[in-house]
């Protein structure tokens, strides 16, 4: 199976890229603008144009995540497809991929988001690579549509150390953010010390100005 980002829209029938144009998706992908203009020119119409974009944006937002986790999963599939010299993904691993996500995967304790078997994946490819190496050398040879399952179990069985590095690194994170907020916000007191003094000084000579004046 080849995985195409781009879709077509609905109403004009033409391709949409989720990366690069404003796509709203209702049941089906659309061009922000071919939405709009269908909508303004119903004749049952009684909004303004402006009114219309407002209400495709609220139907924009409410349906992001959709696209978002689409656009994400044709990532991860090209990023396959390019990393293990694939052209055609088989269908049955698609189906186990939705099993890991679900938590339906045989063995599997949690679901496992899309975000974080790519981003486990990314990581661990090296590792992967490795593996896989040794496995030739000892003459267990598994062509790159076999280690995609193969693979994917390594990535499932290493879950609950990435959560642990994951909740580590979050920890660091927000340590590093706190302190950079401290460092910002600290008060140096003694410039406020030496600005109450001037002022005093400018008081004073103030006030001998004025007894001068008088």
């Amino acid at each position: 199976m080849l995985i195409d980002i781009n879709k077509k829209c609905s109403i004009c029938k033409e391709f949409v890229s989720l990366e690069k144009d404003n796509v709203v998706w209702n049941k089906s992908y659309m061009h922000f603008d071919c939405l709009a203009q269908k909508e303004y020119g119903k004749k049952s119409n009684k909004l303004s144009l402006e009114q219309i974009i407002e209400n495709i944006k609220i139907i924009q937002k409410e349906n992001e995540s959709h696209v978002q986790q689409t656009l994400l999963r044709e990532r991860f599939y090209r990023w396959l497809q390019q990393s293990y010299s694939i052209v055609v993904i088989p269908k049955y691993f698609f189906v186990k991929i939705d099993s890991v996500i679900t938590g339906e995967y045989k063995g599997l304790t949690i679901p496992i988001p899309l975000e974080d078997i790519f981003d486990m994946w990314k990581r661990k490819k090296n590792d992967l690579d490795r593996i896989a190496l040794n496995n030739t050398k000892k003459g267990n040879n598994i062509d790159s549509i076999g280690r995609l399952s193969y693979d994917l179990a390594i990535i499932i069985n290493k879950y609950d150390s990435y959560l642990k590095w994951k909740a580590q690194n979050k920890i660091i994170e927000q340590n590093e953010k706190e302190a950079m907020e401290i460092k910002n916000n600290k008060i140096d007191y003694s410039k406020i010390n030496k600005s109450e003094n001037n002022l005093k000084i400018n008081d004073e000579i103030n006030i001998i100005d004025l007894i001068d004046d008088i």
